[in-house]
């Protein structure tokens, strides 16, 4: 945020803050990000989810989580199928796009220690920050799951089974 020349020496000029989303496992791209963000002299960083999607999921959280209060953490929808329970009961199991899904899920959880997995857990879908919503991917389909979610199918699936097309309404 460039304030110009301030009118008032006396007002405060606002802490930077840095939001930061996707992370896929890129730890080398996450280190960049977070070097840059330093030089802007962000005192507080956003990331609104998908650390783990990607080929260092281990390697990205252990980042996320090395930056302390600094950062205030959401879950994307890679931690929503991260944190699936009973895989192995998941519903239409065997249709063509459950196995690979499934494998790249175990992959991941594989690459993390039952710590990360709890403080994944633990993260929030959304949190409100100066009047903003802030959230991976649409802000009604988080504070109204109702929206998508499918008749029958077993809360824990839900999620699953929902892909958020963006905000594009």
């Amino acid at each position: 945020i460039n304030l110009g020349p301030l009118q008032n020496h006396d007002a405060q000029i606002p802490a930077r803050t840095a939001i930061l989303s996707d992370i896929h496992g890129n730890t080398p791209a996450l280190e960049a990000v977070l070097g840059d963000i330093d030089r802007c002299g962000c005192s507080t960083i956003f990331n609104l989810g998908d650390i783990i999607n990607g080929f260092d999921p281990g390697g990205a959280l252990a980042m996320v989580r090395g930056l302390g209060s600094r950062v205030i953490t959401i879950k994307g929808n890679a931690e929503h199928y991260l944190l699936t329970p009973r895989l192995d009961e998941l519903p239409d199991r065997d249709s063509s796009y459950h196995p690979d899904l499934i494998r790249l899920i175990t992959f991941f959880r594989d690459h993390l220690t039952a710590g990360d997995l709890d403080w994944l857990a633990d993260l929030p879908d959304h949190l409100f920050w100066q009047g903003a919503c802030l959230v991976h991917d649409h802000p009604l389909d988080r504070l109204f799951p109702e929206r998508w979610h499918v008749p029958g199918l077993a809360e824990i699936y839900q999620e699953w089974y929902f892909h958020s097309p963006g905000i594009i309404e």
